[in-house]
């Protein structure tokens, strides 16, 4: 589970997660935020299920701010 502030930027669609759970940056993302909220570009979440990965597809191509 992720912290709430982390989750935050997820359902805003700041964050994104790889199929392996590395995290990724919207460009619209402050990244003084990140910084001060103490989120780093290397954050992992461990791998997302297989059941899990259509659900963070959809995510990354819908949700994810370009």
């Amino acid at each position: 589970m992720l912290a709430p502030h982390v989750d935050h930027l997820f359902d805003q669609g700041y964050i994104s997660f790889t199929d392996v759970g590395d995290v990724i940056f919207s460009a619209k993302c402050p990244a003084s935020l990140c910084k001060s909220w103490g989120i780093s570009e290397t954050i992992n979440v461990g791998p997302f299920r297989l059941d899990q990965r259509p659900f963070m597809a959809y995510h990354r191509a819908h949700r994810l701010k370009r």
